[in-house]
């Protein structure tokens, strides 16, 4: 996936987030399948259940599709996918937050 986004400098960009390709070729479509829904269902929680060098993957991934210098439609349709996951993990608070029933809004409470 990186390469597609970052064509011949997808080593390069790697390195600069202190992965390897072999990190990106570990994520099999069973693991982002499944990613991807945790998230959907439960925000930022379901980092718990990943590897802090599999979330960095996807931060690097994030980085790579969401500039929006997507050409092809294969690089489109990613752009989308990530950008919805990312907007996931970075939506409202889902855990230690009070609601501002006046404001109508969540307020994150560290």
């Amino acid at each position: 996936m990186l390469a597609l986004a970052h064509g011949g400098r997808a080593e390069e960009v790697a390195l600069a987030a202190g992965l390897k390709l072999a990190d990106f070729a570990e994520l099999d479509a069973y693991q982002f399948y499944g990613d991807f829904h945790r998230t959907v269902y439960a925000g930022s929680l379901s980092l718990r259940g990943m590897s802090d060098r599999r979330r960095k993957v996807y931060d690097t991934l994030f980085a790579a599709f969401t500039d929006g210098a997507a050409q092809s439609e294969l690089q489109k349709q990613y752009h989308s996918l990530f950008l919805i996951f990312s907007q996931l993990l970075a939506g409202n608070p889902d855990e230690n937050f009070v609601i501002d029933f006046g404001g109508g809004r969540l307020i994150r409470s560290e």
